[in-house]
């Protein structure tokens, strides 16, 4: 670098960090827009920061301002004024400037650190600041936590509830035991982000996005459910753990009027985590017709599997309480007519591959499967309607000329809407319509494209 002691200065730091080429620190300075931005953060009192950014060992860059597309680099060293001085010289560069490292992929999981083990004991036990002071930093520092922990459940799509810094609370605690309503009140405002996390997961199969497009075979729904089980028997593994017990008891000792509606939350998970598990049993069924399609090399055996997998959705459809949902049916029948139209353009697509000249004669095969599947689908519609007809709970209707509500009751004393929910009623799941979509709807898009 420059004979000028202060490069020679952040030549130094920045071996010490990053550990650039030799020559990547020579181009750095011979650069005129990198020259500047030093040069800048040297000798202008208003500039206090310069960015080295680092792509590899052999590229960096200077900047006063960290760049919109700061992600696009490995590596970024911060030299930052600390004090406010009107020039930086060699002999205050140590008190007036400070360093720190930064890494792009891990900024998340960096502010969570400094946060936790600099900041929180910094400010929140500073003895030269007051109470009301202190108590604010540990509550803006605490949101700070709760809120990157929210992005790490993003990022990692897996729940992750935020503990306290149970280091810094027993401290105040033991050593400043007017602060105790300031310690309950970070302890009742985790409960309360924990029951919103846990209430967000538990409400996530609701939301269209849960079950959308990107879920198009069985395979993805079989994982989507998979996936939803891991996390929900995560949440309960951290319900027990020994942290999130301390603060339960700690709310529990003091009698905070947050923790009863807390309590039966886990109660809500274990029935979550049993109502996938069904869900995964159903969808799972298909698998093994779905395999078979895909791995025969006849037709005839093709055909053959699909009654066998149009009976296996209308078994789901008759007992999956989540299936029988008209809207959930008409979602995993376009992921079933999916895979039969992927099948079908597979046959064509390998005998064109193949360069035979039976090319008519695929394109035969691949339309008598889609048109087996379709009459076959309303040979069963029939079947399911009936069914529907036969066990549905009648609607309540609005007789416009009277306004009162009324329905007809053609059941007597085996009314099923006095227990529609009961497991001794074998047709519970039946009590609900749910007729089967016609053969144009919006399910079978993909399916009336290729045979038309």
């Amino acid at each position: 670098m420059e004979k000028d002691s202060r490069y020679q200065w952040l030549e130094s730091r920045l071996i010490g960090t990053i550990e650039p080429k030799r020559d990547a620190l020579i181009q750095l300075i011979q650069n005129d827009d990198n020259r500047l931005s030093i040069e800048e953060f040297l000798e202008n009192e208003d500039i206090t920061h310069l960015y080295i950014l680092s792509q590899s060992s052999s590229h960096l860059s200077a900047l006063n301002s960290i760049p919109i597309d700061f992600n696009s680099y490995q590596r970024i060293v911060l030299f930052i004024k600390t004090n406010l001085t009107n020039k930086l010289t060699r002999e205050n560069l140590d008190k007036d400037v400070s360093l720190i490292e930064l890494y792009p992929g891990e900024t998340v999981h960096y502010i969570d650190i400094i946060t936790r083990d600099v900041y929180l004991p910094l400010l929140s036990c500073n003895l030269l600041l007051s109470d009301i002071e202190r108590d604010r930093f540990l509550d803006l520092l605490h949101r700070l936590l709760n809120q990157t922990a929210a992005t790490h459940t993003i990022q990692s799509e897996s729940v992750v509830l935020p503990l306290p810094a149970f280091n810094i609370l027993a401290h105040i605690s033991q050593q400043e035991p007017q602060r105790q309503q300031s310690i309950l009140s970070i302890l009742e405002n985790t409960l309360t982000n924990w029951s919103k996390q846990i209430k967000q997961l538990l409400q996530e199969e609701l939301r269209p996005s849960f079950y959308g497009r990107e879920q198009n075979s069985i395979k993805d729904q079989v994982q989507l459910w998979t996936s939803r089980i891991n996390k929900l028997n995560n949440l309960l593994v951290q319900l027990d753990s020994p942290f999130v017990q301390d603060v339960i008891k700690n709310l529990a000792r003091n009698r905070s009027p947050y923790l009863s509606s807390f309590m039966d939350i886990k109660l809500e998970i274990t029935r979550a985590v049993t109502h996938a598990e069904r869900n995964l049993s159903f969808v799972s069924t298909l698998s093994p017709w779905i395999f078979q399609i895909n791995n025969s090399n006849y037709l005839n055996q093709i055909l053959s599997y699909l009654p066998s997998l149009m009976h296996t959705l209308f078994l789901i459809w008759q007992h999956s309480h989540y299936y029988h949902q008209k809207d959930k049916f008409s979602q995993l029948l376009e992921v079933v007519s999916s895979e039969i139209v992927i099948r079908a353009k597979q046959i064509i697509a390998n005998n064109i591959s193949s360069q035979t000249n039976n090319t008519s004669m695929s394109l035969k095969d691949a339309l008598s499967i889609c048109a087996m599947f379709r009459g076959t689908y309303l040979d069963y519609k029939e079947k399911a309607d009936a069914l529907n007809s036969k066990y549905m709970i009648p609607e309540k209707k609005i007789d416009p000329s009277r306004m009162v509500i009324w329905h007809v009751n053609p059941y007597g004393e085996n009314d099923p809407n006095k227990e529609i929910s009961s497991t001794n009623d074998p047709y519970s799941v039946l009590r609900k319509s749910s007729p089967w979509p016609p053969r144009n709807a919006k399910c079978f898009q993909s399916l009336n494209a290729l045979i038309e």
